[in-house]
């Protein structure tokens, strides 16, 4: 991931972004792996607008949209919430978890724990969450898992706690 190449990948993927799609988790991990991360942010969000099919005049009104098309535009949105992670923009975070995303109250609880770098509460709700497996409102999808998952082992990674992390990837590593 060479830093001034995918930065020029980047700026095409965003100059050609009318007639280019880009899946957004590789988009994400090459702009985080890069250092790229506010052009890879810049290139998601205009993503994100280019699928939007609500025009201006009607975006104000909630629109139903199929359980497919909320997967796949959540999917987005948490990969461009690892984006702003990645540069410490726990206030855009929560605002995407809060407003433009439907995911579980615990997920949002966890945030605002690693926000005040609270490391320990975060882990004990993303872990929580994990276990969790009667959901009242319906199961998680699998990116907000994903989401939990890495994001347990981060809080892991900033309490030091090399054992448990240990055992955690030993645990993901035999569930694949």
């Amino acid at each position: 991931y060479f830093t001034p190449f995918m930065g020029c990948i980047l700026n095409i993927l965003y100059e050609l972004r009318g007639s280019l799609k880009v899946p957004a988790a590789e988009l994400g991990i090459s702009a985080i792996k890069s250092r790229q991360q506010t052009l890879g942010i810049v290139v998601l969000e205009e993503l994100l607008i280019q699928s939007d099919p609500v025009p201006a005049a009607t975006a104000g009104k909630k629109t139903k949209k199929s359980h497919k098309e909320q997967s796949a535009e959540t999917t987005d949105w948490i990969e461009l919430s690892y984006l702003y992670k990645s540069i410490h923009e726990f206030d855009v975070l929560q605002g995407i978890f809060c407003d433009k995303i439907w995911t579980k109250s615990i997920t949002r609880e966890a945030i605002q724990a690693e926000a005040r770098r609270d490391y320990n509460t975060a882990f004990k709700k993303y872990r929580e969450a994990l276990c969790k497996t009667d959901w009242t409102d319906g199961d998680p999808l699998e990116a907000e898992v994903i989401f939990w998952e890495d994001n347990q082992m981060k809080c892991l990674d900033n309490l030091c706690q090399w054992k448990d992390l240990e055992n955690i990837a030993i645990e993901g590593v035999d569930r694949s």
